[in-house]
């Protein structure tokens, strides 16, 4: 299985923007599954406050994203250490 999980159920992209070599996705769509959608979301706010990996990664991208495009970053961070726990390996915070 391959990392497709995070971008069809919950996280899939809106759109594609291409300016020259420069490709940029222009946020999170609302196809997918809307229930799990929430509840990354809101397990991404109370990560962001309890969880050292989760708030360390919001700290960093503060600078450069702000509001929900943040949130939603913590979210998709959040599923990937899921995803890796799942089918990889046991979670480990100092990685």
């Amino acid at each position: 299985m391959s990392l497709q999980f995070l971008s069809r159920p919950c996280f899939p992209s809106r759109g594609l923007f291409s300016s020259s070599a420069n490709i940029t996705y222009i946020g999170i769509s609302r196809r997918g599954d809307a229930v799990l959608r929430r509840a990354f979301y809101l397990a991404a706010l109370t990560a962001i406050k309890v969880n050292p990996v989760i708030k360390r990664f919001y700290e960093e991208h503060k600078g450069r994203l702000r509001g929900k495009k943040l949130i939603v970053a913590c979210a998709r961070k959040l599923a990937v250490i899921i995803w890796a726990v799942l089918y990889y390996r046991p979670f480990d915070a100092s990685e």
